[in-house]
């Protein structure tokens, strides 16, 4: 077992030069532990680099806005049709709430 850091996650992420040591490293072991504070560090690091995912949580996410309440998965939904301009095809009424166009 192995504990990753956030600074080893976000290395990978980014395409530091540490990278590939890292990925090895961690397809070596047979398990990877993170902590919560690290995910969030992680999570923070990201929203700051422009992640839309993030943002799209900061603005439609559960407990923030009461009407679309975006979960985690919706918000990486969320940011993949933003990012490529692509409309999203989609159940329910959640997004309806959002900026993005729809398929239906």
């Amino acid at each position: 077992m192995i504990v990753v850091d956030s600074s080893a996650l976000i290395a990978i992420l980014f395409e530091e030069p540490e990278k590939k040591a890292f990925q090895n490293i961690i397809a070596g072991d047979d398990r990877c532990v993170m902590s919560a504070v690290n995910a969030h560090e992680t999570a923070t690091v990201l929203r700051l680099r422009h992640s839309l995912a993030a943002v799209a949580f900061d603005l439609y996410g559960k407990g923030i806005n009461a009407r679309a309440r975006l979960n985690l998965s919706d918000c990486a939904a969320y940011a993949l049709a933003k990012t490529m301009n692509a409309p999203l095809l989609f159940k329910g009424d959640d997004f309806t709430e959002t900026d993005l166009r729809s398929r239906l």
